[in-house]
């Protein structure tokens, strides 16, 4: 029980590890954000009300950081994932199906680190890849189903 409760707080069964963003904005930034035509009932026709120019010019030099820092994240997490959270996972596995037959030590979750660790990672990496591109297949197969049932009838 205390082996499956610490292994959940690592993160350990997720595929890749969970990110999350809080944002935080004051009340005088808010009211300035409600207080376009959109939010005064004025939102047919034109709307110009000269803030998106400056709030452009504004944000413009930030967009490149943005879009770095995400991208650095991003391989952070790949990275995270490939290399210490797939073979815990595999150790994880390898752990309750040894303890269905026997006592087992705990050291067996992180055996994975002392065996061809590199191939573990491989493996892994190469699983997820094929489950990714799996899963990118089911949408244009939907499409492609409504699309011929709609032309049938």
């Amino acid at each position: 029980m205390g082996l499956c409760l610490l292994l959940s707080l690592l993160g350990i069964g997720y595929s890749f590890p969970r990110l999350t963003a809080q944002y935080r904005v004051t009340s005088s930034q808010l009211n300035g954000m409600m207080s376009g035509p959109v939010w005064q009932g004025n939102a047919g026709g034109g709307y110009t009300s000269g803030n998106e120019e400056y709030l452009l010019q504004a944000l413009a030099p930030f967009a490149g950081v943005v879009i770095i820092v995400m991208l650095i994240a991003a391989a952070i997490s790949l990275c995270w994932a490939a290399f210490l959270i797939n073979p815990l996972t595999v150790g994880r596995n390898r752990y309750f199906m040894e303890s269905r037959q026997s006592a087992t030590p705990f050291s067996t979750v992180t055996s994975i680190f002392r065996t061809p660790y590199l191939n573990v990672v491989k493996v892994m990496l190469l699983t997820n890849l094929k489950i990714a591109l799996g899963s990118l297949l089911i949408i244009p197969a939907f499409t492609g189903l409504i699309a011929t049932c709609r032309s049938a009838t």
